[in-house]
């Protein structure tokens, strides 16, 4: 279009240059391309990436050691919930339950002797066990002071003393744990005994239920239904605490998942439409709809995650890119021109309309510039034909000759790279 605007310009000089003016005669009109400006839907449009994307994820790894003794799958097979997907060698621990399940029973018996009381058999042998170590304990007593006055007498050395005093010791210690012993076959255990004994008796059964967990986690369940994504180790691996084993991802909720600038942020809102492309599907735009908006942002990126469910019935992988035009505003009843054709200067804003064959200058009012549009807030009506092209090269009552071209829009997308930009004017827009 501007060389042949230059091309009619040289033709009209070169003619001039030969002849005297005529100041009755028209000058030719230039050729121009225009657009009919009629009222569209105006949609602000936000351009992103991201990627198709399985909320339902999850990485099972190992919570126990040992080596890995079944493990049959592979990548795409499908599991139900509940159903094994990993076994470690469980006879280690298989041995850690029966040992604590011994040491329990023990306990148990202990804390129930202890609660009964004791039989009258075993209250009399107490009995005859204190008659006994009191019989003793007399017969160590005259030996002592048999011992004592022999040794002051000289008779005997000291060495023999020291050795009565140990024996009168010892038996005075066994007639107290007889009487102590006695006094409990007849009353029976204290509070404290029993306390200790019931402690002991819990302390083994939380010992039995830990072995029986750690015996329950050599075998590794599949927490949802879903596909296998990756398989990590095989049987003869040895396997430990945190290892991953195998990644599962339930494929029947996909969702794309993506960023937006924390300039664009607040924008964001449930149910806001978007239009998916993805390379699958060529040619093919893909309608959906927001369902997830993170509540805060990325603390090192500062970008909003997004989620959104396609409403098509398309079969989505996970890791497939994906082009995302998220739909900012729906402004119905918008009169959009072409950017180009609105001309700044000094800062004031115009296009230029076709009039009876002549290119007039109107001012007007914008609001939104994005994408190569600008939406007209005032100064056009409806209806008007507006030159596209080289508009800053016209000047007002200048002949004009209309290229048929574009006919009226029904709606017009303003895509908006990165973060919508709102230019001066339509800060002031109410």
């Amino acid at each position: 279009m501007r060389s042949v605007l230059l091309l009619s310009l040289c033709a009209l000089v070169l003619s001039c240059s030969g002849q005297k003016k005529d100041p009755g005669r028209r000058r030719p009109s230039l050729p121009v391309r225009t657009l009919q400006v009629d009222p569209s839907t105006f949609l602000r449009v936000l351009s992103l990436t991201g990627e198709v994307y399985a909320p339902r994820t999850v990485t099972l790894s190992a919570n126990v050691e040992g080596a890995v003794v079944c493990c049959f799958w592979r990548e795409g097979d499908q599991v139900t919930a509940t159903q094994d997907v990993f076994t470690i060698d469980p006879s280690i621990y298989q041995r850690e339950v029966d040992i604590a399940r011994q040491g329990y029973y023990v306990a148990a018996a202990r804390h129930a002797d202890a609660q009964a009381g004791f039989r009258p058999e075993e209250v009399r042998k107490f009995e005859q066990e204190v008659i006994a170590a009191r019989e003793k304990l007399d017969f160590v007593t005259k030996d002592r002071d048999r011992a004592r006055k022999l040794v002051e007498a000289g008779s005997f050395s000291r060495e023999v003393l020291e050795k009565a005093e140990v024996e009168f010791v010892a038996a005075r210690s066994r007639l107290e744990t007889a009487q102590n012993q006695l006094k409990i076959g007849q009353e029976g255990a204290t509070r404290t005994q029993l306390a200790v004994s019931h402690a002991s008796e819990l302390e083994a059964n939380a010992r039995l239920q830990l072995a029986r967990s750690k015996f329950s986690e050599t075998r590794i369940p599949a927490p949802f239904a879903g596909t296998i994504t990756r398989v990590l180790a095989r049987p003869g691996d040895n396997a430990a605490p945190r290892m991953p084993l195998l990644e599962l991802a339930d494929l029947s909720s996909m969702v794309i998942r993506f960023s937006v600038p924390e300039r664009q942020s607040a924008s964001i809102r449930l149910k806001q439409k978007i239009l998916v492309t993805l390379d699958a599907f060529p040619g093919r735009e893909l309608s959906g709809e927001v369902n997830r908006v993170h509540p805060t942002l990325d603390p090192k990126t500062r970008v909003l995650w997004v989620e959104a469910l396609v409403t098509e019935e398309v079969r989505l992988i996970p890791g497939m890119f994906a082009r995302i035009r998220l739909v900012l505003d729906e402004i119905p009843n918008q009169l959009v021109v072409p950017e180009a054709a609105v001309v700044t200067k000094q800062g004031e804003r115009f296009v230029f309309t076709v009039e009876e064959g002549k290119a007039r200058r109107r001012a007007v009012r914008v609001g939104f510039l994005a994408g190569g549009k600008a939406q007209i807030l005032s100064g056009l009506e409806p209806k008007s034909r507006v030159i596209m092209e080289n508009a800053d090269q016209f000047r007002d009552g200048q002949d004009v000759e209309i290229i048929p071209d574009s006919g009226p829009g029904g709606r017009t997308e303003a895509p908006i790279p990165g973060s919508a930009e709102k230019k001066p004017e339509a800060a002031k827009k109410e």
